[in-house]
């Protein structure tokens, strides 16, 4: 049967089934090139993020690198400022552990001005004077990796200070590069004296640029003399900022500013050293390369600060002897004692008493140290003995091992922290103690001396005083009527430095005990004699032990030369000695001799002390007036109510070395000889007196309008301390008052010293009453006192002193006799007896001329170191550069 024909509807059948090949499909012309134009756009967009993101990379990697190589600088800029301050400190100040390389660099000059800055910088190419700037040579790595680079000076805009350097030639300090770490980084450095170059200048205006009308260099804001009392504190506090830098003058006056200053204006002068530290990272390769041809691979950072060339004697109290600071004592600086003979009998390197000790039975159950009262020490000081771990007389809050096992843990130590300053001390107690209601945080006089059980109504006054009126007169709380944490309390605003250690302290407690004649007692421990708060400054140590310090300020009595203050004292001539011995060699026929009014009756010394040791048969000189007068060796005599203008200068005879000077002549107060077997050697001559080779005063209600000053003709002092022959004693109501009838130069020159008795002892005040104080008609003390503050100014040197009474002390107490026990003058192993004293002590603490006063109270103290008095010429002391941290600055290259 034959198929059916195919349906014409139907599809064909397949090629292979009809043996026929498939023709190639034909395209639509319409869709030629999408698939490129697709692949391309993908490309194009794809390729552009790539591209994109490579470039953002590339530029975040660029940025990454650039910023850390620009931090990487700039902490190689600041390594390099610190370590040109390191090695600037060294050169200048020494190295007490390295004296041989850094034995410091020293001047007799006390105001270091325009030249004398210069010259100690650029030195004069002596072994004597090699200079700052060569010593800085010597100091880094090699004298053959630095060099010198003399550039023209700038004439000066104002001469007061001198132009020796106007036109001329200035030595610059340059150091090369130096490699500061293993990622590219390293630093030069150039020192240059002002006046600089205007190419050095921030901009082509030299002195003129506004970088010199900001602080330190610009001038005071405020007015001192507004009726408003923000401006006139703003005023003191602006210049408190220049007199902290030094800087009693203007620099530039380019912007508006008021004119309520009396200041000059001049450019800054080679006192002031710019230090600019460029740093650069990368290319270190290429260190001693051409800067310009590898600068393109490197990036830089530069920092400069000014450091300012002047002398200070950085402390409050600096003394070869032992330090005594009894109560009533503030003191605002450091504190320094080489004393180390711990071993002897009240061996304390420096003692310290408690302010708030002996007011009231309450206070002293938890203030007191060892005593036959509290024979283990009040509660309070026990806990500071047992838990404060760094010595400054405070348990800190936020020191869990200070405050362990205080009642009610941390909340209950911030709840007695009364002042809220974070630490528990003595002053919160004290607040706790006298602050009745209303209970508001301080004390009012009236609560102070109203308390119930209050020992000692005027030694209350005092201290209220004291405290109310401490610090700066621009502080808060200044002397408004309250005790409370404004007035920042601290019995030492500073740190101590001891040349002996708190072991051999104890060592020596154990030896001799706490208290020989009293009964038992816990094992004695130095805290017991080490009392008050103590506040240093910011990461400074309370307490430091064989401070390496001391060293670089070893002054003894021969460290000062007083020939400039012989040469001033050209007017009268006291003596008051006979012909049995006094020098007279600084007399001369055109002075005019002063002779006393009469002869005293035989005078104790020291003048009303309980424990005498010579009497002297005084000329007296009452009501007379003298202008730069000489005392001559032997006069030994009283003043009483007299004048003195300019300077006060006392001769001595430098030939007092015979162990036996001081005995010699001592006379019992009957007038005869205390030691018939004793001579002395004078200049080769045996003498059976010594008094005429001596110079032993007293002042009782003198004034003085110029400095006391001692030495010989030559301005040196004698061989040994003798206390007995060479004496100052100051009775009744001592004043100085420099700033009547002198001329601004003399004043500010009498204002660096007011005594400068490098070999005396010196005695201050009374004995036997703290102050002058009020009475009643039954002579019973009211508390109000009347006696004027004693003020000093400026380095006061001698070879010990005591200060009792009234005073006032702004600027450096300094103390020449080292006390060596079995050496003359020391008998025995007395050397603890030989102290500095500030304040009353009793003579069974070793302060054997005296004892605590039976009236009066105990007087007020206040030593406050300012490192912005000129110290006066002739103390042979290590220069400083110090840095003027507001000068900071950065740029880039």
């Amino acid at each position: 049967m034959n198929p059916l024909p195919p349906h014409p509807l139907a599809a064909p059948a397949p090629a292979a089934a009809r043996g026929m090949r498939r023709p190639a499909a034909r395209r639509d012309p319409r869709r030629q090139g999408i698939v490129a134009v697709l692949a391309m756009m993908f490309l194009l967009i794809f390729g552009s993020l790539a591209a994109a993101m490579a470039i953002v990379s590339q530029g975040n990697l660029r940025t990454a690198d650039s910023h850390l190589k620009i931090n990487r600088a700039m902490a190689a800029a600041e390594a390099g400022m610190d370590i040109m301050t390191y090695r600037l400190d060294q050169v200048t100040q020494g190295d007490p552990d390295d004296l041989d390389n850094f034995p410091g660099v020293y001047t007799p000059r006390g105001l270091i001005d325009d030249t004398s800055g210069y010259e100690l910088w650029a030195g004069d190419g002596t072994p004597d004077n090699p200079g700052i700037a060569q010593l800085m040579v010597e100091a880094m790595t090699g004298a053959q990796h630095l060099h010198y680079v003399e550039m023209p000076g700038s004439p000066r805009i104002d001469t007061t200070l001198g132009s020796h350097r106007s036109g001329k030639l200035i030595r610059q300090l340059v150091i090369p590069a130096i490699k500061v770490g293993n990622q590219g980084q390293a630093f030069t450095a150039t020192m240059t004296p002002h006046d600089l170059p205007d190419n050095m200048q921030p901009s082509s205006s030299g002195y003129d640029d506004p970088f010199y009308d900001r602080l330190p260099y610009g001038p005071p804001g405020g007015d001192r003399n507004s009726a408003d009392q923000e401006l006139r504190d703003q005023y003191e506090r602006d210049m408190r900022v220049k007199r902290e830098a030094g800087i009693d003058f203007i620099v530039a006056e380019t912007v508006g500013h008021n004119s309520f200053h009396d200041l000059p204006e001049r450019p800054l002068d080679a006192r002031f050293i710019r230090v600019r530290v460029t740093a650069y990272d990368g290319d270190l390769k290429n260190l001693d390369a051409d800067p310009e041809v590898v600068s393109n691979n490197r990036v830089y950072r530069s920092i400069s600060m000014d450091f300012k060339l002047g002398k200070t004697i950085p402390y409050a109290v600096l003394s070869r002897s032992r330090v005594m600071i009894g109560r009533n004592v503030s003191i605002r600086g450091n504190v320094g004692s080489r004393f180390t003979e711990t071993d002897k009998k009240n061996g304390h390197p420096v003692q310290i008493q408690s302010d708030f000790l002996g007011l009231n039975s309450a206070l002293d159950a938890e203030i007191s140290p060892i005593s036959a009262d509290y024979p283990s020490g009040g509660a309070f000081h026990q806990d500071l003995k047992a838990l404060d771990t760094n010595d400054d007389n405070r348990l800190d809050i936020n020191n869990p091992t200070e405050i362990a096992g205080w009642p009610g843990g941390e909340a209950g130590a911030r709840a007695d922290d009364a002042d809220g300053d974070g630490y528990i001390n003595e002053f919160d107690l004290f607040l706790l103690a006298f602050d009745n209601a209303p209970i508001d945080g301080r004390v009012t006089l009236n609560e102070f001396t109203n308390a119930a059980d209050l020992v000692n109504e005027a030694t209350a006054v005092q201290l209220f005083e004291l405290m109310d009126t401490a610090g700066e007169p621009q502080r808060e709380g200044w002397d408004d009527g309250y005790v409370d944490s404004e007035d920042l309390y601290s019995k030492i605003r500073g740190r101590i430095s001891l040349t002996a250690t708190t072991d051999q302290w104890d060592t020596g407690l154990t030896v001799w005990g706490v208290d020989p004649d009293g009964p038992p007692t816990d094992t004695p421990n130095y805290k017991d004699y080490f009392q008050g708060a103590v506040r240093p400054d910011y990461g400074d140590p309370a307490l430091t032990t064989q401070d390496v310090e001391l060293e670089r300020h070893t002054f003894d009595q021969h460290s000062f030369d007083t020939k400039s203050f012989y040469d001033l004292a050209d007017g009268d001539v006291i003596d008051g000695a006979n012909d049995s011995g006094g020098a007279r060699s600084g007399m001369t026929a055109s002075f005019t001799q002063a002779t006393p009014d009469d002869a005293a009756t035989l005078e104790k010394v020291p003048y009303g002390a309980a424990y005498g040791y010579d009497y002297y048969a005084r000329p007296i000189y009452v009501n007379k007036v003298f202008e730069n007068a000489r005392i001559e060796v032997g006069t030994n005599a009283l003043f009483v109510n007299c004048r003195f203008r300019g300077v006060t200068y006392i001769m001595v005879d430098t030939r007092n070395g015979d162990p036996d000077f001081n005995y010699t002549g001592m006379l019992e107060s009957s007038g005869k000889l205390k030691h018939f077997d004793r001579d002395a050697d004078v200049g080769g001559t045996e003498v059976y007196d010594t008094k005429p080779f001596g110079n032993n005063l007293r002042f009782d209600g003198c004034t003085f309008e110029g400095p006391i000053v001692s030495g010989d003709q030559n301005g040196d002092q004698p061989e040994q301390f003798t206390h007995v022959r060479n004496k100052v004693t100051f009775t009744g109501q001592t004043k100085f008052d420099f700033a009547n009838g002198t001329t601004e130069a003399e004043q500010e020159l009498y204002e660096r010293s007011s005594l400068l008795l490098p070999h005396m002892s010196v005695e201050m005040g009374s004995f036997n009453d703290g102050a002058t104080a009020t009475t009643d008609e039954d002579g019973a003390v009211t508390g109000v006192t009347t006696a004027e503050t004693l003020e000093l100014s400026g380095a006061v040197v001698a070879g010990l002193i005591d200060m009792r009474g009234h005073i006032s002390l702004r600027g450096t107490l300094i103390t020449t006799f080292e006390p060596v026990s079995g050496e003359s003058p020391v008998n025995g192993n007395t050397a603890p007896n030989f102290n500095t004293t500030l304040g009353y002590f009793s003579a069974g603490q070793g302060d054997l001329e005296a004892d605590l006063p039976t009236e009066g109270g105990l007087g007020k103290i206040s030593l406050v170191y300012d490192p912005t008095l000129a110290l006066p010429d002739g103390i042979n002391g290590p220069v400083e550069l110090r840095p003027l941290t507001q000068t900071y600055a950065e740029s880039g290259r």
